[in-house]
């Protein structure tokens, strides 16, 4: 029996079999062979069932009304943000390597065979060098001259010496080397001569005696910026246009008792001692380098103390008015000679000579 087809029909000689028909007569609806669909009664099976009334046509359903579709409201569009710029990552540490496998330890090297007993030969030494003659040793260096001692200022002068008054005026053009210039020439002079050097006045000069003496002085002007400063000097020339009490100065030691650049200012002064300005003992030059051997001529200075006579083997030398002292009698040069030096406080110094006509230091000096 073939299943009923969704359109299958009931059949004209049975009883309505739709749906609604069946269901409201109390019967089933049965599909028969044929292609009918059959109403019966469910409690009689062979009962004969109605024609079913021919189906109703379906009412045609209304046409369906066409809309405009809506039209779709517009918006504006979304406001986009700017992009973001990408965070940076965050940097990645390296990964640390892993260690490298220590190598395996090296096999230690056999040790090696003892060496063979070695040859004894005698070694042939060689004849040692000649000594080499000593270098001659380099000449002593000579000694530095010491740097001058600062003049001291004293508040007076000394006990019973004489005080003098005049005018302090400045020559020179700083410091000298020698007193060739001068009218007492030295040759050789200390580092403190060379700066603290002055002049006597004529009247005073007494014949040259004044040569290598001392005199300090001290500013009672008031143009003075320094007074009553004590300042010595040493005493190497003439100044022939002073007067009696005046004394012309260098012009550093101008400058160290007044405090003033050359002028004319009031000052007093006196006599005094060399002693603390000395540097080493009397010196010897002669005044001319010609040999005469009846008559020579010499300079005798940087004493501590005034020289008030020369002796020549006992016979007493003269003092020219240029600071010079003369001996006019025979002198044998290359055999000693004895010369004799008095102080002003009559202290004597002797020593030999054999050569006259060379400048010399002497190794005598007054006490310092």
């Amino acid at each position: 029996m073939h299943a009923p087809p969704s359109n299958g029909r009931c059949s004209h000689r049975q009883a309505p079999c739709g749906p609604d028909a069946c269901s409201e007569s109390g019967f089933k609806q049965v599909w028969q062979p044929g292609g009918v669909w059959t109403c019966v009664d469910p409690s009689n099976p062979q009962q004969a069932s109605l024609r079913p009334p021919p189906p109703s046509p379906p009412s045609p359903s209304p046409a369906p009304i066409r809309r405009p579709p809506p039209r779709p409201l517009l918006r504006p569009p979304p406001l986009r943000s700017p992009p973001r710029p990408p965070s940076p990552s965050p940097p990645v540490p390296p990964r640390p390597s892993p260690p490298l496998p220590s190598p395996p330890p090296s096999p230690k090297p056999p040790s090696p065979a003892p060496p063979p007993p070695a040859v004894v030969v005698p070694a042939i030494l060689p004849s040692p060098p000649l000594p080499r003659p000593p270098l001659p040793s380099p000449p002593p260096p000579r000694p530095p001259m010491p740097s001058p001692p600062s003049p001291q200022p004293r508040l007076a002068p000394p006990p019973a010496a004489p005080l003098y008054k005049g005018d302090a005026t400045s020559y020179g053009n700083g410091p000298v080397t020698s007193g060739a210039k001068f009218s007492c020439p030295y040759g050789t002079l200390s580092a403190w001569q060379r700066v603290n050097y002055a002049a006597i006045n004529a009247p005073q000069w007494n014949g040259a005696r004044q040569c290598g003496r001392c005199i300090m002085a001290r500013c009672v002007d008031a143009r003075c910026k320094v007074r009553n400063k004590w300042v010595t000097v040493y005493v190497m020339d003439q100044c022939p246009e002073c007067n009696y009490g005046d004394v012309d100065f260098s012009v550093d030691s101008f400058r160290n008792v007044t405090g003033l650049s050359p002028d004319r200012v009031k000052i007093e002064w006196s006599w005094t001692s060399c002693k603390p300005y000395i540097q080493g003992n009397i010196r010897l030059d002669p005044k001319d380098r010609d040999y005469n051997k009846y008559w020579q001529a010499l300079y005798l200075y940087n004493s501590a103390e005034p020289i008030v006579g020369v002796y020549i083997n006992g016979e007493a030398l003269k003092l020219d008015t240029w600071g010079f002292w003369v001996h006019d009698s025979i002198f044998e040069n290359g055999k000693p000679n004895n010369l004799t030096i008095k102080a002003e406080s009559g202290a004597q110094r002797s020593v030999t000579l054999t050569d006259i006509w060379k400048a010399q230091e002497l190794p005598v000096q007054f006490s310092v």
